[in-house]
């Protein structure tokens, strides 16, 4: 069982899942999410993480199909930012570092793209010239968008998918690998926790 099953099944579900109208869905979210950040972690950093995570997740359940109006490579990317911000709570030792992280993440007057030769060339022996930073992180961000809005995503391939012998083929026999393998004894990951 997956925890987001797990959560789904043990939390949402009993609470009333999305079945009482949207202020107690909003509210049964809120709660499951925010039992996922308790759960990772008995303390505050993983807490705040699950419900600003609820909270997010509300947020886009109140605004529904409103949210289609702006381009999906700006959803994309606000998620992408959100996510990667909400990390610095998951990793951060305690409430404190992760503030100070965040105000690193957001004190615009340290930016200084002639640092970034000490990531390209590993030592601080090679100094590039400004305009080598400046085009190693515009390609590097080109890249990451390419990559990001190029290729499709599972649920698009899901749509387009359309079965073939060969396909059906492949499937059994990994299916059946699968299932000889399943006789081995293996630890449930998430009793780490």
């Amino acid at each position: 069982i997956t925890l987001g099953r797990a959560l789904s099944t043990y939390i949402y579900k009993p609470l009333g899942g999305s079945r009482k109208g949207l202020a107690r869905t909003c509210l049964n979210l809120f709660i499951t999410f925010m039992v996922s950040g308790f759960w990772h972690g008995a303390s505050w950093t993983f807490i705040f993480w699950g419900m600003l995570h609820g909270l997010f997740i509300v947020t886009e359940r109140i605004i529904g199909k409103k949210r289609e109006v702006i381009p999906k490579c700006i959803r994309v990317f606000v998620t992408f930012m959100i996510v990667n911000a909400l990390w610095v709570l998951f990793r951060a030792e305690g409430i404190t570092k992760a503030i100070e992280i965040y105000k690193g993440m957001f004190a615009f007057n340290n930016i200084g793209l002639s640092d970034i030769n000490t990531v390209v060339g590993y030592t601080a022996n090679l100094n590039f010239p400004l305009i080598v930073d400046i085009a190693y992180v515009l390609g590097m961000t080109l890249l990451l968008l390419l990559v990001v809005f190029k290729y499709k995503n599972s649920s698009t391939m899901l749509e387009n998918y359309l079965p073939a012998p060969k396909t059906f083929i492949t499937a059994a026999l990994l299916f059946a690998v699968a299932m000889l393998c399943l006789s081995r004894e293996s630890v449930f990951i998430y009793f780490n926790f």
